[in-house]
């Protein structure tokens, strides 16, 4: 590598900020750990991954994954986790499916308190 100009770059370990807390009031868990469903796109999970990019910094990838399949359905990317984040990657998602109706969404408890429900449900989610 030194021969060639090449060198590693050492990245700080990204430091997470949990909200911790109870889950509210008017959430409840409907899956109770029950990953398995039947038939397609009843059951959905959320997910954010964050990488280091050189020129970015941290960067967050919030992904919507179908049970059933084990696809990701939508996706958000972005330079900070926020709300709207995950408001757009549970968007993107119901675009791809034709009827969100019933559908069950799971996700972390210290990120659900953040989401803006409302625009979730006008999906039918």
């Amino acid at each position: 590598m030194a021969e060639q100009g090449l060198r590693s770059i050492v990245v700080k370990k990204y430091k997470y900020h949990a909200s911790h807390g109870t889950i509210p009031n008017d959430k409840v868990n409907i899956l109770k750990r029950d990953f398995e469903a039947d038939p397609i796109h009843q059951k959905w999970c959320t997910d954010i991954t964050y990488t280091h990019v050189q020129k970015e910094g941290w960067t967050n990838l919030t992904s919507v994954m179908d049970l059933y399949s084990r696809k990701i359905i939508g996706h958000a990317y972005g330079t900070s986790m926020t709300a709207d984040l995950a408001v757009e990657a549970v968007e993107n998602a119901c675009l791809n499916i034709m009827n969100t109706k019933g559908s069950i969404l799971h996700s972390e408890t210290g990120f659900v308190k953040k989401w803006n429900f409302e625009k979730i449900r006008k999906n039918g989610a």
